[in-house]
């Protein structure tokens, strides 16, 4: 990764103007002679000027990702409706931007300036839909604070039905993408109710009330059942009953430490969104501080989850 963090006057091309190379602390300053732009060392540090800019220019590569293709299910002039791969972001965020739904969706199919209707888990497949005009994006988000839009997704578990949990859900990690049970967290409620049973196992609707981060997987491991391919909620890193009841018995930096540990030495860093060079800079700054999970591409389905 490389780092090149400028500081740019509004005549960037003016003698004075300021760039600093953070690997080498050595400050350089543009010099105009001749008509020519250089940069030369600057002999003292520069004082920050009113209206200046700050640049910061990092080269990175995006964690990889699946190369099945996005669907599209259904479009009309209002509405695109895709099937989402497991392992693709919705949208950007952290160290994903190319790889992500609303990329690939522009780039490939030329659908641009798509409006997020909902969302699903980076490492969820299921059915996404998208809007493609504002106005369209604000009817339906009215429908759906209405409860006239419902998400229904059907999973399986050994659950006495039918269950609601209402517990509050609390983001531990946003760089991770982990959250937990804890009651300073959002007021959330989700359903479920049992569709059929094979003697070990239900298959489960379940109807979130809210829209929290996880919700869904936070709640089901609460109740004891977390789902069986889940590469965050059903790990050994949240304690002997996986985090059943909200017990952990760990803070929340230890909980991190350890599911990062535990992908670490799956090498499935990746599923996290984080790779091997994040840990090392990490550790070489002993900030303490690792965010990222990572496993092999686990397909958690949002119409099939497994519990």
């Amino acid at each position: 990764m490389v780092h090149t963090l400028t500081i740019l006057n509004p005549m960037c091309q003016e003698k004075g103007a300021l760039i600093l190379l953070p690997q080498c602390q050595v400050p350089v300053v543009c010099d105009r002679v001749g008509g020519r732009t250089s940069w030369i060392e600057a002999d003292c540090p520069y004082p920050f000027q009113n209206n200046d800019f700050l640049r910061n220019t990092v080269h990175r590569h995006e964690p990889p990702v699946t190369a099945q293709p996005i669907r599209i299910l259904a479009e009309d002039e209002e509405v695109v409706v895709v099937d989402k791969p497991s392992s693709l972001p919705v949208h950007p965020c952290g160290r994903f931007r190319h790889n992500t739904v609303i990329f690939i969706l522009g780039k490939e199919h030329g659908l641009r300036e798509l409006h997020t209707l909902h969302r699903l888990d980076r490492m969820t497949s299921g059915v996404l839909m998208f809007a493609k005009t504002a106005a369209v994006s604000k009817r339906i988000d009215e429908q759906v604070r209405q409860r006239q839009v419902r998400a229904n997704r059907p999973s399986f578990s050994v659950l006495d039905f039918p269950v609601v949990c209402e517990e509050p859900i609390l983001v531990v990690s946003y760089k991770v993408g982990v959250c937990r049970v804890d009651p300073k967290g959002k007021p959330c409620q989700t359903l479920f109710q049992r569709l059929s049973y094979n003697g070990s196992s239900s298959v489960v609707r379940c109807l979130p009330r809210t829209g929290r981060t996880h919700q869904i997987r936070v709640h089901l491991q609460f109740l004891g059942h977390p789902i069986v391919n889940d590469p965050i909620y059903n790990m050994e890193a949240w304690g002997p009953l996986r985090g059943k009841g909200g017990k952990i018995g760990k803070t929340d930096e230890e909980l991190l430490k350890a599911l990062v540990e535990e992908h670490r030495s799956k090498q499935s860093l990746e599923v996290l969104g984080i790779g091997e060079e994040d840990l090392n800079s990490s550790e070489s700054k002993d900030c303490g501080n690792s965010d990222p999970l990572a496993l092999e591409i686990t397909n958690i389905h949002s119409h099939n989850y497994l519990i």
